[in-house]
């Protein structure tokens, strides 16, 4: 069985979600500060999860990153920059993976039939995939330390 992780689809789905919310083109672009934190789910660190800071501010940037082994995250902004544009965020994190199978997959394509679904499994519960369901926030201030500590529950 073949067991690929679609991270950089929900990547990209992510940010493609993220440059909906800004402005206009590159003359809008605010100046960003470092933002960090952590991740666990149940008093455990989360590995691979993304963590999404959807602006609450209409005209807003937002920032996306993803958690390594230990849990911790850096944000990026929508353009590249590393951090956040201060401001007050909504929060959203997710970690999906999705298996395929080898069987069957040949045949389906050479009969021109469906390929063999997909098992997709949720590592979080679902709430926490939306920014506006998640109950997380987040203040980026300007100046200061923006560390930010995510404890997931069921």
């Amino acid at each position: 069985m073949l067991r690929r992780v679609l991270r950089g689809g929900v990547c990209f789905t992510l940010l493609a979600c993220l440059a909906g919310c800004s402005g206009g083109g590159d003359d809008d672009r605010a100046p960003t500060v470092p933002v960090n934190g952590t991740v666990t789910y149940n008093g455990s660190p989360v590995e691979g999860a993304t963590v999404t800071f959807s602006p609450t501010e209409p005209g807003g940037f937002g920032s996306i990153g993803t958690t390594d082994a230990k849990g911790r995250f850096s944000l990026m902004s929508q353009w590249g920059a590393a951090g956040a544009v201060p401001g007050s965020y909504q929060v959203a994190v997710s970690k999906t993976q999705v298996e395929t199978s080898d069987d069957g997959l040949e045949e389906a394509r050479i009969e021109e039939e469906d390929a063999p679904p997909a098992e997709i499994t949720e590592h979080l519960p679902e709430k926490y995939k939306s920014a506006k369901s998640s109950g997380l926030t987040a203040d980026v201030q300007a100046d200061g330390e923006n560390s930010f500590t995510f404890d997931l529950t069921d």
